[in-house]
Order: structure tokens, then C-alpha cells, then sequence
């Protein structure tokens, strides 16, 4: 907010210079979506400067070629807008960083060009970069990923069962400084890692000790929505991850894909399906296979129908079947057949019942019908005082300080009802290969 604004680093047109449909209707929404991008393709003036002082080491090139990492390099970060415009190749001193990271191997595979259609022309002209092309995590099938999830259970005692249902390190209504949004923490007996969860779809959220400036404000999830373009918001999101790892979260919590009910949605910038059950369909399964296949879980959220946040803890949307599955659902289930992680449930209420103890809507609808197989997940402080929302199909309480899962309230759960939570997280981290490689465990993660 404190820097001149640059460019959009993917060479295509503001993406909300886009139409999307009924625009009469999305006219407000989409004025705050507007200033939103602005904001967001806005860099800060420190890391102008850290760019323009990489820059000025740069030779430039006759091709016109830029060489860009998304992986865990902030340098590269900051880079990104300032040398595409420029048309410079990166300093010698980061050229050696990529070349080592390629005599290495995985998790990188060889160079891929991408065209960006406003770009500095490249020496194929048609303007472009070229990155490398991170090798995709293989996901286990839901049937391998649950098979491993039951075994696992049976060496798990009581207290270490209790532990992946709640959050921890919260203090009132701030997370402490040196850890994320959500916490989980690692079962290293087990080799189970920390669940770290970050905000959000459009981007790693600072605060909490993280410190300014080392975090990249990536365009709103309406922003994307309104280019049409699933490869792009796969790309995007794909990078997005990488930033998350990079920063030690496993966990992004995101993507947002309610479809807009009324252009006066308070978190509509935030969702990327606009208005239309088809186009979120698309974006949610391509923003999940770009985040999951860099190694980052997905939550979609928030289910269901939280299209509006005035008294969103007290309202109740009272929908018919027809029009929740036509209408409302279609991006959530493909975000389920794109095999997303989890699901969050929302603060509201849906036919007199809060979402995140709402037997039809968990158990029936999103289990059971949608065939689910992943963990839900509540909003922060969303599971109110009702202690047994695990029978309901709740399977994780978020942030956890609230003390409603303990020994105690889960000693009266129905049969089996704790098993079939901790089975869902574990199989959502084995389908997604966390428990291989590193992770840090908080508060040690270092910020870049």
C-alpha cells in the first residue's frame, strides 16, 4: 500500500477488466474487487527497494529471458514484477542458486516456458518466462489413505487420539506469536506431523509475529475467478503453496468457493466461484490441484451457505433440496471429486441448525452423499457450546481453547464417533504424503 503500483507479473489484462455474467447485479462486488486488486498488485516499498537492488546487479539479455523459481526463495518473490517488466535476467548470485537447486534433481524437473501475453517479448516472440516445473506429489488413493489410517489407530492411545481433534496455542481470541492460524500438534512417536494452518486462498497471512514485508499479496480469489481461466488459477495456486511450505505451513485454508448470493457479500473478493455454480466448479478443482499437487492440504470453505457475514453467527438459511444441490453445492462437490483434504463449516445457521453441528448437512449430505472422505474442520470458535458436535460430523475444533473436546465430552460421544474423526484427519495426511519428508514444528518454523 506504501509502493507505486506494478503490473500484473502473469502478463494478462487486469483480470477484472473481464465481464462475468449479470454485471448489473455484480456491480458492487466487483467495484470492491477492483480496488481489492489494486491493493493487491500493490508491492511494498522495502521490497522495491531489496528488487531494484538485485536488479541493478542484472546483465541484461538480448533474449529478454527471466528466470524465476516459485519455490521457497523470497529473493525470486520479490523479483517476480520488477525484472519481467524490465526484461533482465536475475542476478549472477541467484542464476547460481537455481543451478545448483537443478544439479540436485527432485522435487524439480526440468525448464517449462510459460507465455504471458503482455510480456517482454522472449526470444520464441511471443513474451514470456520460464520456470522450473516442481514434480506434482502422487497422492495415495482414499482407499490406500484409510487403510493406513485404521492401522494407525490401533497403536494410538486415548491422549494422542485427542490431540488431532482440537487446536492448541491460542490465548482468547489471538493465536500466540511464533505459531499459525491452526495448530496440531506432531505425534513423533507415530511419525505424524504437525497440522500447520495458514490463511487463507489468496495468500500466507502475516500477524502474529510474522514479520512485515515477507509475505506476497497475491490477486483476490473474485480477481481470478473473473478471468475464466481454471490453468491460470491452477498456476497460481500451485504458487501460492509454495510459499506456504516455504514458511513451514502444510495446511492452507482455502479455497473459498461459496457462490455469491448478493452483490453485497462482505467476503466475496474472497470466493472464487462469482456467481456461477459452473464457473466456482471449475476454479475450486483447479485452485486444489494446483495447491495439493505442490504438497499443501486445502480446506474448502465454508460449508454451507455462509453468503453473508452481517450477524453470520446467528442467521439461519433456510433452503430447500433442490435448490442447496443446483445451486449452492456443485463447487463443493467438485472440490471433493478434485480429492480436497478437508472442509470447514461455516458460523451460520442452515435450516434452524449451526453448520458445524448439522447432522444433514455433514453426515448426510457432504459424507454420505457428495462421498466425502476427507476431515471437516470448524471456523474459528464456530462450534459454539455444543460439546458433542462429533457425533454430528464435526471432526476437528478449531482453534481448540475453548475446552469443549476433552476426555470428558468425548468419553460420552456415541460409539466409535472419536475413531471415525481421528481416522478422516489421519487419512487426509497419509492421501497427501505430510508425513513424508520435512516439517518444522512450531514455535521453531523461521520465517524467511
Amino acid at each position: 500500500k506504501d509502493g507505486p503500483s506494478t503490473p500484473s507479473p502473469w502478463g494478462h489484462p487486469s483480470p477484472l477488466l473481464v465481464a462475468a455474467p449479470s454485471m448489473r447485479a455484480m456491480a458492487p462486488a466487483f467495484l470492491f474487487a477492483v480496488a481489492g486488486a489494486v491493493l493487491c498488485g500493490t508491492a511494498t516499498a522495502s521490497g522495491l527497494q531489496r528488487s531494484e537492488a538485485l536488479a541493478g546487479e542484472a546483465d541484461s539479455t538480448s533474449e529478454s529471458e527471466v528466470f524465476l523459481e516459485f519455490g521457497e526463495d523470497a529473493e525470486a518473490e520479490n523479483l517476480k514484477v520488477e525484472l519481467l517488466q524490465r526484461g533482465l535476467s536475475l542476478p549472477a548470485s541467484a542464476q547460481r542458486h537455481l543451478e545448483l537447486a537443478a544439479e540436485e534433481g527432485p522435487p524439480y524437473e526440468g525448464w517449462e516456458p510459460i507465455h504471458l501475453g503482455d510480456g517482454p517479448t522472449g526470444s520464441d516472440g511471443k513474451g514470456g518466462i520460464r520456470r522450473r516445473t516442481p514434480v506434482k506429489t502422487e497422492y495415495r488413493s482414499w482407499d490406500s489413505a484409510k487403510s493406513m489410517a485404521r492401522d494407525m489407530i490401533g497403536s494410538m492411545t486415548p491422549t494422542e487420539k485427542l490431540s488431532l481433534l482440537h487446536g492448541i496455542e491460542w490465548k482468547g481470541f489471538s493465536q500466540k506469536d511464533g505459531w499459525y492460524t491452526g495448530n496440531i500438534p506432531a505425534i513423533e512417536r507415530l511419525g505424524l506431523p504437525a497440522l500447520k494452518m495458514q490463511d487463507a486462498s489468496s495468500g500466507f497471512r502475516s500477524g502474529a509475529g510474522i514479520p512485515p514485508g515477507t509475505v506476497v499479496a497475491w490477486p483476490s480469489m473474485l480477481a481470478l475467478a473473473s478471468t475464466w481461466d481454471p490453468e491460470l488459477v491452477e498456476t497460481v495456486a500451485e504458487a501460492i503453496a509454495r510459499e506456504f511450505k516455504g514458511k513451514g505451513a502444510n495446511v492452507l485454508l482455502g479455497p473459498g468457493v461459496q457462490v455469491h448470493r448478493t452483490a453485497w457479500g462482505g467476503r466475496n473478493f474472497e470466493y472464487i466461484s462469482g456467481e456461477d455454480p459452473h464457473l466456482g466448479s471449475r476454479m475450486a478443482s483447479a485452485y486444489i490441484r494446483g495447491a495439493q499437487g505442490a504438497g499443501v492440504m486445502c480446506v474448502a470453505k465454508h460449508w454451507a451457505f455462509n453468503e453473508q457475514e452481517f450477524d453470520r453467527l446467528n442467521y439461519s438459511v433456510d433452503v430447500d433440496t433442490r435448490t442447496a444441490w443446483e445451486l449452492y453445492y456443485p463447487p463443493f462437490q467438485a472440490a471433493v471429486e478434485a480429492g480436497v483434504g478437508a472442509m470447514m463449516c461455516s458460523y451460520n445457521k442452515v435450516n434452524g441448525t449451526h453448520s458445524c453441528t448439522n447432522s444433514d448437512l455433514l453426515k448426510r449430505d457432504l459424507k454420505g452423499a457428495m462421498g466425502f472422505n476427507g476431515f471437516v474442520i470448524s471456523d474459528w470458535f464456530a462450534m459454539y457450546n455444543y460439546s458433542d458436535a462429533i457425533d454430528h460430523g464435526l471432526d476437528m475444533d478449531m482453534p481448540g481453547n475453548d475446552g469443549l473436546i476433552n476426555m470428558s465430552s468425548v468419553g460420552k460421544l456415541h460409539r466409535h464417533s472419536e475413531d471415525e474423526a481421528v481416522s478422516r484427519i489421519l487419512a487426509s495426511m497419509y492421501k497427501l504424503r505430510l508425513n513424508q519428508g520435512w516439517s518444522c514444528n512450531p514455535p521453531l518454523c523461521q520465517w524467511p
